[in-house]
Formats: structure tokens, sequence, C-alpha cells
């Protein structure tokens, strides 16, 4: 089984590698008679990548085989090669099973320019849509003589089974649908780094709002959805944060193609962002919600509360008996939460683990709502403690 992939400027595998490598360090290069697809998450299991080439936006392609071929590679090694062409070079991929070194080639071939007459009707067009200019020469671009090569060890990648018919069906049904253009999003998360490491998403009344807040004040801004590219939505108000640094990653694929992203949204969802590449192929992510309201708050709660001893009652010993009372049993229930809180961390950081390397993106997003539960939780817990830490510190406020 082998393939032979080749694109006619280097430019484009360049920008497409870079888009997973800034996301997937390490995945499978999975190619079939139709073209050759990535599907990975990040190590964190934040954000899910699916890019699909079409063999047809390939300058050339070769399949020999009967099942598709999986070949495991570095990225971030794989980018590096790359950048040692120029926009102007060919690059092909190839890959032979019965080559004694199981290696992926990477071949970087000088473009050779030829310049040719235009024929009479070529000329006659030319001439019609540029009536004021001198008609040019023809330059044919085609394979050269000079060539380099670099190989890839491949490598072994823990596979990952998606369900992509899931995924695709999911974001369907998501609650809101629109189109913007990739560089005005880009000036979205700019303006919104300054505030936080984190975009607010939203739809409220007609309104389709980005925001974010932090110490020095709060970003905003709103779009109405009528004038919204293909909006399609039903009216459901929500409001869900993502990582700006992911979207920053993601961002990246603003150099493949001038199209607008295909955008979906619904509460407590992955947001689903869509390229559309080329002619045929496309990158579609999937990116978890933020269930920390800030990047400090990586539980729910830890506090350090003080022991109660009985030293601490020395100070109101002259408060009557009634107070002494309620003040032992305020202890006891401080002690009680306590306990909770620590059951309560526990159960988060648990869910926590088990959402970093769990595969299926369904289950992935249960254990998220379970722990911004759970986080809810926790900051009730911690508000009754506080409270119940100010009267046993301060007795005479109890009546």
């Amino acid at each position: 089984m082998k393939f032979e992939i080749m694109f006619e400027f280097g430019s484009s595998i360049k920008k497409l590698v870079e888009s997973v490598e800034s996301l997937v360090s390490e995945s499978h290069l999975i190619v079939d008679s139709n073209g050759f697809l990535i599907k990975a998450m990040d190590g964190n299991h934040i954000c899910l990548i699916h890019l699909k080439v079409n063999k047809n936006d390939c300058s050339s392609f070769l399949f020999e085989g009967k099942e598709q071929i999986e070949v495991g590679l570095n990225f971030e090694d794989l980018s590096k090669i790359l950048k040692r062409s120029t926009e102007k070079d060919f690059v092909r991929l190839s890959f032979n099973s019965s080559s004694p070194h199981k290696e992926l080639s990477i071949e970087v071939i000088k473009a050779k320019i030829e310049e040719l007459d235009m024929n009479e009707e070529q000329k006659h067009e030319y001439k019609i849509a540029h009536p004021k200019s001198r008609v040019p020469k023809l330059k044919i671009r085609s394979l050269g003589s000079k060539a380099k090569t670099f190989t890839m060890g491949l490598i072994d990648v823990d596979s990952e089974d998606f369900n992509l018919d899931s995924l695709c069906q999911f974001s369907q049904n998501m609650v809101l649908h629109f189109k913007i253009n990739g560089e005005e999003l880009d000036e979205i998360v700019k303006d919104s780094e300054i505030y936080s490491e984190v975009l607010g998403i939203g739809l409220k009344g007609e309104n389709l709002i980005f925001s974010a807040e932090g110490s020095i004040g709060k970003y905003k801004n709103p779009y109405k959805i009528n004038e919204l590219s293909d909006f399609e939505g039903r009216d459901s108000d929500f409001s869900c944060n993502y990582a700006i640094g992911f979207i920053k990653n993601i961002l990246k694929s603003n150099g493949l193609t001038e199209k607008s992203i295909q955008i979906g949204l619904q509460g407590e969802s992955p947001l689903y962002l869509k390229y559309s590449i080329w002619n045929e192929s496309t990158i579609e992510y999937f990116l978890a919600p933020r269930v920390e309201d800030n990047e400090e708050e990586e539980t729910p709660v830890k506090v350090e509360s003080p022991k109660i001893e009985s030293s601490n009652l020395k100070p109101i010993i002259k408060v009557d008996q009634i107070r002494i009372n309620a003040i032992l049993a305020i202890g006891e229930e401080i002690d009680d939460i306590e306990s909770d809180m620590e059951s309560t961390n526990a159960s988060y950081n648990i869910l926590k683990e088990k959402s970093k390397i769990e595969n299926d993106l369904d289950k992935t997003m249960e254990y998220l709502s379970e722990m911004k539960v759970l986080q809810a939780k926790g900051k009730e817990l911690l508000t009754y403690h506080t409270s119940l830490q100010n009267l046993f510190e301060n007795p005479m406020l109890i009546v």
C-alpha cells in the first residue's frame, strides 16, 4: 500500500499543518482513495479538530491499497520541515508500506517557470479585458529538476475513537448558526484579551454579544442577529465562556481561506467552527466551554480555616450560656461544612481527571456539566462557611 500527495504551492500544505500543530502535536494522518483526514484532540481534551482534504484539492493524488492507510506523525516536526519550503515550491508527501523503512517522505521541489506567448484567441480575450495593457507572456509552472528530500520516522499514536456522525448531528442541532469573517472574529478576540483570557459569547433577545471582563474593566460587542450572515436560530437566550488561547490557535486557519467561518452555538455546549478551504475541503473544530470562572479557580473552593479549640472561646467567656452553646453548635457546623467542602473538592478533581482522558465528546461534556454543579455547590458552602465563621469570631452578633 502506498500514497503520494502533491501540492503545487508549498504555502498551502505549510499553513494546513501549522493549523493542526497549534492544537495537536501528534496524530494519525489517515489516507484513502478520496483524500486524507486528521481527527484528533488536544492533550487536555478541550478542543477537537477534524480536517478533511478532498483529493481534488491536491495538485496530484495517488492512492494504492484496499483499505485506508494510517501513519502516526509528530506534526511539530513536520511543520519544521515544511518551513524549509517556499511559497513557489512543489511539495510531495509519500509513503510506501513495502519500503524497509517505515517513514514519510517529504520532497521539496523547485518550480520551473516557462514564459510562453499567448495564442491569438487568448490575446484577443486579454485585449478586451485590458484594452490599455500590453499583452503579457503566459507563465507556466512545472516540476523542476532541483529537489531536496526529508524523511520522518513514523510514531505510535494512541488511537482515539470519535463518533464523527454523532458530532456532525450535534453541530447541526445547535440552537444558533451564523457566519462571520475570520479577520473580524480575530479582532474580537484581540479586543477581549485586553481584559481576560476568556471570551463570553451569548444570545440575549435580538443581540449576539461577545464580551470579556477583568480587573481593569469590561468589554462588550453586540451584533444584531438580523445583520449576521446566514443567521439561523431559535428563541433561547444563553451565555457561555471559551478559552481565548484555544480560539487564537483555531484562527490560524484564517490563512487558508478568505471565506467566512461557520459558527454553531448552544448554551453549555462546545463552540463549533467550520472552515471551508480551497474547493472541496473543510476543517471543523469543537471547543469545550470553560467551567471555571477564572484561571485561578482550579477547584470549586479551597479554604484554610482555623481549628476550633477551647482557647478560641476565651474572648467570650463572659457571654451568657445561651450564646456559648450557640457558638459551640456553630463550631460543630463549621467542621461539618469543611468536611463537605473537602468531599466536594475531591469529587471535582476526580471528574476533572476523567474529562482529560475521556475520548467520547458527549461523555466529556457530561463530566464538565457535573463539575459545574459541584463548583456551584462549593460556592454555596463557601458563602455559608464565611457567614458561620464571622459569627464564631464575633459572638456578640448572635441574638
